[in-house]
């Protein structure tokens, strides 16, 4: 995974899946993440093949702290399953076209 960050904006590539061992294994990357909550978050997932519970609970705890801050979240280039997974459970509102 991969992070940029401007003044206001924190752009998050996600590459392979985005599951417990991953999230895990770039835990300094996701600290790098939630640094500022209240910088606009866009989840680039265009190279992220899979998705599990925990990736999708990583995703929603992202989109809950940076609304709760005043910030906010998208998501982009979702396709195959972690968008079908997203889209299922009701997270479609937060994917950008």
């Amino acid at each position: 995974m991969r992070v940029l960050k401007s003044s206001d904006r924190v752009v998050a590539v996600v590459e392979g899946a985005l599951d417990a061992v991953h999230v895990r294994r770039f835990q300094s990357s996701w600290e790098l993440v939630t640094a500022d909550p209240t910088a606009d978050l866009l989840v680039c997932l265009r190279g992220c093949e899979s998705i599990d519970g925990s990736g999708v609970a990583l995703l929603v705890s992202l989109m809950r702290r940076n609304g709760n801050a005043g910030g906010s979240m998208r998501i982009k280039h979702a396709s195959g399953q972690p968008a079908m997974l997203l889209r299922q459970l009701g997270i479609e509102q937060v994917i950008a076209a």
